[in-house]
């Protein structure tokens, strides 16, 4: 699984050097794996309900969907370093979304961000915000290149008791709406299970402007 290209390296004080990977989680690869049941193991700990197992992930489930042709995907950040071993920190999955539950979208609806998830500690940012900006972009770069459409969208838990951690994704996405040039859009209130959640849909068009002024394209 490792291997260290000769850009974007950065200095480990500890030793060695690592830098940052997306990819594709390919469940035929036995290394990929292992270090996805360490990242659930981890989540365990932490108290992370969501991502605690491969089942809870709803990996399998998500790679079985299909729609126009096109399965449902997970994609994960890897760390890769020369000393340590790989570490997958950070994860999230996007499948069709069903008219049936969510009759306000299209026939080329796709949800995004599903089961987003990330360790802590693999971030050099302070703050929600500044956080979620990198990773975000990769993840998002991942699923327009996937998904093949322009509706995409996102759901975050407005309230969850039972996983307040992933109440973070709502107020980190509050917060991207009020920044200039916005590039979600919120489509309203919607009720999945027994939570509801936001439904956010991504502006390809001001996604695309907002890469461009800050130089990322």
């Amino acid at each position: 699984m490792s291997s260290l290209a000769n850009s974007d390296v950065f200095k480990d004080p500890e030793g060695g050097y690592w830098k940052n990977e997306f990819i594709p989680i390919d469940v035929e690869d036995k290394t990929v794996m292992e270090r996805l049941h360490m990242f659930c193991e981890k989540c365990d700990e932490l108290g992370y309900k969501n991502n605690n197992s491969i089942k809870a992930m709803k990996l399998y489930w998500a790679k079985q969907t299909e729609q126009n042709g096109i399965s449902g995907e997970f994609f994960c950040a890897v760390r890769r370093h020369t000393k340590k071993l790989d570490t997958i920190f950070a994860v999230a999955g996007c499948h069709p979304l069903p008219r049936d539950k969510f009759p306000m979208v299209n026939n080329n609806a796709w949800r995004i961000f599903f089961r987003r998830c990330e360790l802590p500690g693999y971030s050099p940012y302070k703050g929600l915000f500044k956080d979620a900006g990198e990773k975000g972009r990769e993840f998002i770069d991942a699923f327009i290149k996937h998904c093949s459409t322009d509706e995409l969208y996102i759901t975050t838990n407005v309230i969850n008791d039972d996983n307040k951690n992933i109440v973070r994704y709502h107020r980190l996405m509050e917060l991207v709406e009020k920044q200039k040039n916005s590039y979600i859009n919120n489509k309203g209130l919607i009720k999945i299970g027994n939570h509801e959640q936001i439904l956010w849909k991504l502006d390809l068009d001001k996604y695309y402007f907002y890469k461009q002024i800050r130089g990322f394209l």
